[in-house]
């Protein structure tokens, strides 16, 4: 007597799971970059607020990189040469009351845009489970 498979596979839902999938990976390629760059550009703000101010120049020198490599997009923040991209400690430089600035604006951002990015791929994923 032949054995009975554990389960049985139903070939459309397989299909349906794939569609689904590849939606889901479709739509987070081109929506995690986007949001990225919201997140990179209120830790730039936050990163201007937050810098020491003697002249004003190091505040006026902060701007956003966006670079591409292939399907890979990747952001920087930059004020004066000084980059967030690793781990290191940021301080002004020429400023007589020298404190960090970059990583702490990064790291009050960081709770927000990790709720925002969760909220987003939530949204994503519903979307994709509603294909039939």
């Amino acid at each position: 007597m032949p054995k009975k498979p554990l389960f049985e596979i139903d070939k459309r839902s397989v299909r349906r799971l794939q569609r689904q999938l590849g939606t889901f990976r479709n739509d987070v390629n081109q929506e995690l970059p986007r949001e990225m760059g919201k997140m990179m550009a209120s830790v730039l703000q936050q990163a201007k607020e937050d810098s020491p101010v003697k002249t004003g120049r190091l505040k006026a020198s902060g701007y956003l990189v966006q670079s591409k490599n292939g399907k890979t997009v990747n952001y920087e923040v930059r004020f004066g040469g000084q980059v967030i991209k690793g781990e290191f400690v940021d301080y002004a430089v020429g400023v007589e009351a020298k404190e960090p600035f970059l990583i702490p604006a990064f790291d009050r951002q960081k709770q927000s845009v990790l709720r925002d990015l969760n909220r987003r791929m939530d949204k994503l994923l519903e979307a994709a489970s509603k294909l039939r």
